[in-house]
């Protein structure tokens, strides 16, 4: 598909950040997906509060799911290495993000008691680990960065 597109629509800032994130997710790199959903709102910023409106949301799923896979993968891990995988801009932000999982920071940096999280069913638990991706109840859902794909497309078209 984006072999496709015409060379000035590739060029476009929305349709590089679309797809930049869409080959992190392919290829399952957490913290490829990270910096691509973190540079996705200042890209599409120009093309109005709607794309805009679509880049939090995505980046909410994201990092629930990227949470979830760092709760199944590890026991423990350096701080460091959890503010790079969840996209986190400080090791603070990321130390705030594990308390509010229920995860424990220690003093030396090290973020412990990781567990798979029982998956939180609506919105009061969408941006926690386990946090279902499926449509309800206003939480962040795939389908966002499905509409996120299409706005692109038809933008570029």
């Amino acid at each position: 598909m984006w072999k496709r597109l015409p060379p000035e629509a590739r060029a476009a800032p929305p349709a590089r950040a679309a797809f930049g994130l869409l080959q992190a997710v392919w290829a399952r790199d957490l913290e490829g997906t990270a910096a691509a959903a973190a540079a996705l709102p200042a890209a599409v910023a120009p093309e109005g509060p709607a794309a805009a409106g679509m880049a939090g949301p995505v980046r909410a799923a994201l990092r629930s799911r990227a949470g979830a896979l760092v709760a199944k993968a590890y026991t423990r891990l350096p701080l460091a290495r959890l503010a790079s995988l969840l996209g986190c801009g400080s090791e603070a932000e990321a130390a705030a993000v594990a308390r509010e999982w229920g995860w424990s920071v220690g003093e030396g940096g090290e973020v412990g008691g990781l567990r798979p999280l029982p998956r939180v069913e609506g919105a009061a638990g969408a941006d926690r680990p386990g946090a279902p991706l499926a449509a309800g109840a206003g939480g962040p859902t795939l389908d966002l960065l499905d509409a996120f794909v299409d706005y692109v497309v038809e933008l570029e078209a």
